[in-house]
């Protein structure tokens, strides 16, 4: 009779403590994944000017800003894997990016994530017809070249009508 006792007052706890931790991951993940988004586009969202506060509302893959301004995410196949870009547009002029995510060597594409490297300040506040015309750079050609074709695919991206 103890025995049995014991063994369903364990059993009601565990269901209770797995309920809790449940909810817990599941409430926590949506505010992870919006702090994580915040994070990463808060760089992009200064160079168009738009204010950090406002909560960003993601539409296939797309935030409508004011003013034909836009946060476009892109993915594209790199030489490691598979590369994420938020691309920060404004009509069709690729202002700036980011890679929020790859799988390429960290010497190689130390490049990515630099916004100081030479061939990076090339790319900035250009239209998709003077991407094409943009050197890649050397000893990272499919990285480089596979980011370029993601800008220009962010560029060509039909996009719904700015909202204010």
């Amino acid at each position: 009779m103890l025995k049995a006792r014991c063994l369903s007052t364990t059993v009601v706890v565990a269901i209770a403590c797995f309920t809790i931790l449940w909810l817990t991951n599941n409430l926590a993940l949506k505010k992870i994944e919006n702090n994580k988004i915040k994070h990463e586009t808060a760089p992009l969202l200064s160079l168009i000017h738009y204010p950090e506060k406002t909560v960003l509302s993601w539409k296939n893959g797309v935030v409508a800003l004011c003013g034909n301004r836009y946060l476009v995410k892109i993915k594209e196949s790199g030489y490691g894997g598979e590369l994420i870009l938020i691309v920060a547009r404004d009509n069709s002029v690729a202002k700036d990016f980011i890679v929020t995510q790859h799988d390429e060597h960290p010497k190689i594409a130390s490049f990515i994530s630099d916004s100081t490297h030479t061939w990076r300040r090339k790319i900035n506040e250009k239209t998709s017809e003077e991407l094409g015309k943009i050197d890649i750079v050397s000893g990272a050609t499919i990285t480089s070249r596979s980011i370029i074709l993601a800008l220009k695919r962010a560029l060509k991206k039909q996009l719904p009508p700015g909202e204010c």
